[in-house]
């Protein structure tokens, strides 16, 4: 690590311990380096639980919300944070983030560090604010969820044999040769065919993948990309836009503001949610939840 934690960062401490939760499935080199970090601050300020399941940690989350715990941090990916942000909406407690996943999409869209011993500074200096969530059907969804390409990739990295970016990119690929569109029908159009549909309360999906580049996450409302099939020679083009937050550029990009929006699965195609797989089902309804979540930001506010 090249950054010693600053424990003159902790603000109000003794009133606010920190509860980290950590996800031991989720980049195990990474846990290490995270315990040895926590290791060095004062047990009256951090307490740490290692979850053994999902189900043990939401248990946790609730109880800490129960005891009155001003912060619970998910130690993991992107699925850890909405397991475990799931549990902190609509509560007094305030969700933060020690990104251990491959995507880390929501922690980089809050400006939270990829070097932990950073992230963690972050963390103790405790700047909050409070943003949107989105529920679909009954699950909630921290920054982002998908129906279509993106959630068939998404099953396909869940059952392959290795993480990280190279393998995502590597599965992004052989899905673009297979997997072709998937029909829908909205409550405001029409039977029609899509190759992603993405619903975003954040601006990127991970690894600085901007899907919504310019989003306001508490401002009431998602945005909806209906997204074509890029042809084997746009691919390059919508690539560099996916990465350099000008993908709204894109022509075979459609964007749409909502706060509740219906779909018809006509083809069932799968959906993810925060990267996690939800199976394919028939009838979705995306709802924003204003203001429902406290958070720990990587910027002073």
């Amino acid at each position: 690590m090249n950054e010693e934690v600053n424990k003159n960062n902790v603000k109000d401490s003794n009133a606010s311990p920190f509860l980290f939760l950590l996800n031991d499935k989720s980049g195990t080199k990474s846990i290490k380096r995270v315990k040895h970090l926590l290791s060095s601050l004062d047990d009256n300020l951090v307490s740490i639980e290692e979850t053994e399941s999902k189900e043990h940690a939401l248990i946790l989350c609730q109880k800490a919300i129960d005891e009155g715990k001003k912060y619970v941090i998910a130690v993991g990916g992107d699925g850890t944070v909405n397991s475990i942000g799931s549990v902190l909406i609509g509560s007094n407690t305030t969700l933060g983030i020690l990104p251990t996943g491959s995507g880390n999409g929501i922690a980089r869209h809050l400006g939270i560090s990829m070097n932990q011993s950073k992230a963690l500074n972050q963390i103790l200096k405790a700047n909050t604010r409070s943003i949107d969530t989105l529920k679909i059907n009954d699950q909630h969804a921290i920054g982002f969820a998908g129906l279509g390409f993106d959630a068939y990739v998404a099953n396909l990295f869940d059952q392959y044999h290795t993480r990280g970016f190279s393998s995502y990119v590597k599965l992004t690929l052989m899905a673009y040769r297979s997997y072709n569109s998937t029909t829908i029908k909205t409550n405001d159009h029409p039977q029609h065919e899509i190759y992603s549909l993405i619903f975003a309360n954040m601006s990127q999906l991970g690894n600085n993948a901007y899907v919504n580049p310019f989003c306001v996450d508490n401002d009431g409302y998602f945005e909806m990309l209906s997204i074509r099939k890029p042809s084997t020679a746009q691919i390059p083009l919508t690539t560099w836009q996916l990465f350099n937050k000008r993908l709204n550029e894109s022509k075979l990009v459609q964007y749409s503001k909502h706060e509740q929006v219906s779909i018809q699965n006509i083809d069932k195609a799968y959906l993810h949610i925060d990267g996690e797989v939800y199976g394919k089902p028939e009838n979705l309804t995306i709802r924003i939840k204003p203001n429902s979540l406290n958070v720990i930001t990587g910027t002073d506010v």
